[in-house]
This record gives structure tokens, sequence and C-alpha cells, in this order.
């Protein structure tokens, strides 16, 4: 065991004397074979020797980064949620056509870790650099298959048993404007008081258009990004739900199609990326989706947080930081005016 890996330890001792509950098959022995550093964890992926077999599972343990206050209380809760959550879609959508969910196995709140199964696949985003670009010599159909059952994944996951929540649309309004007077205050990148004032007429607009059915919170990922979305085989697996909670129906759509709409420039094909979109939409289902009030409210909540995290990790020297945010938080706008 390597010294990284030997941190987890306790977790890999604890799974490994739980074999027949977390795998039906006693546990001969676990190998660690590589170690993942991140910001809030560390994840070993290692490889589980049973007597019926070998099983590669991922361990992820919680942690504050060097500095941040951040409680174990809190740490503990982003555990049992992600778990939970994991959990949750699994039951949901295993043994569905095309979707081969990330299966959890066991959660240890004590040690902050929780353990999944591997899934393997080629990430979206991935799929889409070598298919989606103007040199792209092959075939779009993997790229376009994908984002179909993309979109059928994620009306399937919004459409899971959960218990009702109304949205509360003032915290979304505070959300957004806290963000937006920030950036107009320090005049990131060229952006204004007035610009914060369209923005936030804008979300107003919208919100006395919302439905009834609009302010029903639904299970979102949170992080629905062509990285956390695994291809392989005409399947799809969907994987981090760290962040995941119940929110804006359209926030994981707008979320990826923000992502798909980054992918332009000389680099990209402008008719691939529009076929790959069109797709996902099919996929998912809901004629002019796109058009209506409760998608651009979930498009506003976006780019806010967008042009924030962009400010976030701009330069503090504030000539350098307004020339790397102006196209940054221009294009972000680009997709509100769309």
């Amino acid at each position: 065991m390597t010294t990284r890996a030997a941190a987890l330890s306790p977790a890999l001792k604890r799974l490994a004397a739980d074999g027949r509950s977390c795998f039906g098959a006693v546990v001969e022995r676990i190998d660690p074979e590589r170690v993942i550093q991140r910001a809030f964890s560390e994840v070993v992926r290692a490889r589980v020797i049973t007597s019926r077999g070998d099983i590669i599972v991922y361990c992820k343990t919680f942690r504050s980064p060097v500095g941040d206050p951040t409680s174990r209380d809190r740490l503990q809760f982003r555990a049992e949620r992600e778990f939970r959550e994991t959990a949750r879609a699994y039951q949901a959508l295993a043994g569905r056509r095309g979707f081969a969910p990330l299966e959890p196995v066991t959660l240890y709140p004590d040690l902050l870790t929780l353990v999944t199964k591997e899934v393997t696949g080629e990430p979206l985003s991935t799929l889409l650099s070598r298919t989606s670009r103007r040199w792209s010599r092959r075939d779009l159909k993997d790229a376009i298959g994908a984002a179909s059952l993309v979109g059928e994944w994620l009306r399937a996951y919004q459409q899971m048993p959960f218990e009702p929540q109304r949205l509360a649309i003032d915290d979304l309004r505070g959300y957004v404007d806290a963000r937006l007077q920030r950036l107009a205050r320090e005049q990131a990148g060229g952006f204004t008081a007035a610009g914060r004032q369209r923005l936030m007429a804008d979300f107003d607009a919208c919100a006395t258009r919302l439905d009834a059915r609009d302010l029903e919170a639904v299970p979102v990922h949170a992080d629905f990004c062509p990285d956390n979305i695994l291809v392989r085989d005409g399947t799809i697996s969907v994987i981090d739900f760290a962040m995941a909670k119940r929110g804006l129906r359209h926030l994981d759509l707008s979320h990826l199609l923000i992502h798909l709409d980054f992918r332009r420039g000389i680099s990209w094909d402008p008719a691939a990326i529009a076929a790959v979109r069109e797709s996902l939409l099919a996929g998912y289902g809901e004629s002019g989706v796109t058009a209506g009030p409760a998608f651009r409210l979930a498009v506003l909540v976006h780019v806010a947080a967008l042009m924030a995290d962009r400010l976030n990790r701009a330069s503090r020297l504030r000539a350098v930081k307004n020339l790397w945010l102006a196209p940054q938080i221009r294009r972000c706008l680009e997709f509100v005016h769309a």
C-alpha cells in the first residue's frame, strides 16, 4: 500500500471486513492502484479481489483544503448527500436501456468516506473534441447518439420519486443579484451597474411568467457537464453527485447547453455542435423548452454564477483582470441574449 493510500487504510480495512455485505463474497485483499488529489477530497482507485472475481472501486474521502475552516459536520453532510443522491439515481435508473448508472457500495460517515463501483467510458468532452472539430474526420453519429441518451437520462433523472418542494424565487433572485452587484462594483470585464439592472429586469420578467410546474423543484445534478458524462458502447454513465440537490427544472439542461455553446471558434465545427445540441434537446423531449421563461431563468442563474467564478479566478491586477474577463463575460452574455 502506498504512503498516500495508507491514509485511507481505515476505510479500506473496513471495506475488506464488509465483503459479504458489500460484494456478496469474501474479500481476499484490496490493492490500492491510484490516488487522485482534489481540493475537497482524496480518491483512491482500488482493486478488490474477492472469491468471485475482481471489482474496481473508488473510495472518496472528504477533507478540508489547507487553510479552509470547513467543519467536520459539513464534510460529513457532503459525504452523506453524495452517497444518498448516487444511490437514488442508481435505484431509479439501473436496468434501463442506454444507462449504466454509478453503483454505490457503502458509506462510512465517521471516516467521511463513500465507496462506489467503477464505471468506465470516454468523457463526453473527449468525444466532442474528436468528432466535432473542423479537422475531425470521424463519424459524428456517436456524439449525436450519446447526446440523445443524455437528454433521455436527464428527463428520467428529473422524474425520480422525490418529496414535493416549492422553489423560493426570492432566494434565487438574491443569489443572482449578489453576484451581479459584485461584478458591477468591481467593473469586472467592463460589466456595469446598467448591465446588472438589465439582467435583473430580465429575471423579474421571467419570474412573473412561471407557472405552477415551473415552481416545483426537481432533482438537479448541479454539475451536469461533459466531463461528468461517460460514454461507452451505446450507453452513458453520469458521475459525481457531490452537488446534487432539488432546484429549477431546467438548471441541468441549461448548464450543459452553455458548455456546448462555449465550444465555438475557429477550431470547432458549428454544424456539428448544432447537431449535438439538437439531438440532446430531442432526447430530452420537451418541445420549445429553450423559449420558455423557466429555461431563461435557469440560464440567468448560471450566467451570474459563471461570471462570478471567472472573476474569482482572474488576476488581481485590474488591467489584466479586465482584459481576461471581458471576452469571458461577453460570451456568457451572448448566451443570455441568443
